[in-house]
């Protein structure tokens, strides 16, 4: 990780040196990205002003993490916060890498079939990374 953030500073700096951007000097051109909030474990009573900010910010998009012990309240969690960002906003989940891929299938299914109107748009890290 340490080599990682020396490799970026190296690069930005080589980028305000040439006075050009990072992905120039790779041979890509740069382009508008869509900027998403990204979120902890959210407590929708909790937080719901912090994310009603971020949507007032001008996120499009929030990710939350999730993976509550009872299915049931992860599933009730959900739509609490897609209540209170309202329909537009994208909703992206994390399960950190909470699950076996079992389980992970049943908690997707679940969420999707509680109310297609969740309209969850990615579920990111549900399984936990195996070692071979």
């Amino acid at each position: 990780m340490v080599v990682a953030g020396i490799d970026m500073a190296l690069w930005d700096a080589l980028g305000k040196l040439a006075d050009q951007p990072v992905a120039a000097l790779l041979g890509g051109e740069p382009v508008p990205l869509r900027a998403y909030d990204s979120c902890g474990m959210v407590d929708p009573v909790a937080d719901e002003a912090a994310l009603r900010e971020s949507v007032a910010s001008g996120f499009t998009g929030i990710k939350i993490k999730t993976g509550q012990a009872d299915p049931a309240d992860e599933v009730a969690a959900v739509g609490q916060v897609r209540d209170i960002i309202g329909p537009d906003v994208e909703l992206m989940i994390d399960y950190n890498q909470s699950l076996d891929p079992p389980e992970a299938c049943r908690r997707i299914r679940r969420l999707t079939a509680a109310d297609p109107g969740l309209g969850i748009s990615w579920n990111e890290d549900a399984v936990a990374r195996y070692e071979v």
